[in-house]
């Protein structure tokens, strides 16, 4: 509002002249209505009020948009929703070659499609992306559902015999037969709004957190040195955990009683299956941060992000290793079956620092 000087006739209550009164009235209009800096001031009350709220710069969502099969649809029905096991010697149909991590890239009819806004490749803003901030809020929901945990292409069963302790070394000992697992988490671009899978990076090596722990424990395979990513020097905040295997009372294979967690016909075939598919689901805050003051630019702008997955993980009480061998060496080899898998971000900025 105006500023306008008036004069005060209360709480005195004195006679008053016509020259007090005629000041005030051209006082009042002689005010002006501009947003400028004679009628807007920095610590006026809605300014001081609103200046630490955060606020919502961008939000979006990928979703894949592959609906849920008829129940009973065997894995072997689609290749481009297989990811095989990193140590699978024999990829399903030669579609995905046997890699540590996948992007999570088949769309609604179930084939794999890179292309940008498929499968859960998400560009952020057009072909602009996002100035990053000091200080903004990136807010990361995503989720698949599991199909099937399926096996491996040399074994097939589950055997109990060298699914608990050994993979690791036997002097750290194993925690029990729920330690299997797949990963899935969220990898961000910073590099060019073409979304190439290879630019996609953990949050530290996009540059805009630059602080606390590594956060991406993908860089190698179970049995390699330096492949035992303990919980103390890795960050894994960010990761969505798949359990894969649980105890049963049938026999899941020649040598134990172990069953899947997700089957896509547990009705059909009850002595190997503990349950059918799931949904795993994931959130994740991450502030951006690279030592500067709040509002202050990272040099880094976000093109997109996209949902990745890997395994299967093997943990036991102090760490987490990639399982390479195959089941031919007593390693696990079994992949998951994915439907429908979605991404979502939000950006949030605060009034008076990033924006």
């Amino acid at each position: 509002m105006a500023t306008v000087n008036l004069a005060n006739f209360y709480p005195k209550n004195e006679v008053t002249d016509a020259t007090e009164v005629n000041n005030n009235s051209n006082a009042l209009n002689g005010s002006t209505s501009g947003i400028n800096g004679e009628n807007v001031r920095s610590e006026g009350i809605d300014h001081k009020n609103m200046n630490d709220n955060p606020i919502l710069i961008y939000g979006a969502q990928q979703v894949n948009a592959a609906a849920n099969p008829a129940f009973g649809v065997a894995p072997t029905t689609h290749t481009g929703w297989r990811y095989p096991a990193v140590g699978d010697p024999s990829v399903p149909g030669g579609v995905r070659s046997a890699a540590r991590e996948y992007p999570v890239n088949h769309d609604a009819t179930y084939a794999i499609n890179t292309n940008v806004n498929q499968g859960t490749k998400l560009q952020v803003n057009s072909t602009n992306g996002i100035a990053l901030e000091n200080d903004m809020l990136l807010k990361i929901n995503f989720s698949a559902i599991i199909w099937d945990i399926t096996a491996g292409t040399t074994g097939g069963a589950m055997w109990s015999n060298k699914l608990a302790c050994d993979l690791i070394g036997t002097s750290n000992g194993g925690t029990g037969i729920g330690e299997w697992c797949w990963f899935f988490y969220p990898k961000f671009n910073t590099t060019s709004s073409a979304l190439n899978d290879a630019d996609f990076k953990d949050w530290k090596a996009a540059g805009f957190r630059t602080i606390g722990l590594p956060t991406d424990p993908f860089d190698a395979v179970e049995g390699a040195t330096g492949t035992s990513y303990a919980f103390t020097t890795r960050d894994f905040s960010h990761v969505a955990v798949a359990p894969m295997h649980t105890m049963a009372a049938g026999s899941g294979g020649t040598d134990g009683a172990i069953a899947k967690c997700a089957y896509y016909s547990p009705l059909t075939n009850p002595v190997i299956s503990s349950s059918g598919p799931y949904t795993v689901k994931g959130e994740v805050w991450v502030p951006v941060d690279t030592g500067g003051l709040a509002g202050t630019a990272t040099g880094k702008t976000l093109y997109g992000i996209q949902l990745f997955c890997g395994g299967p993980w093997r943990m036991n009480s102090i760490n987490m290793a990639l399982e390479g061998d195959t089941e031919a060496n007593d390693g696990i080899e079994h992949g998951v079956t994915i439907t429908r898998a979605q991404i979502s971000l939000q950006i949030y900025g605060m009034q008076g620092g990033s924006v």
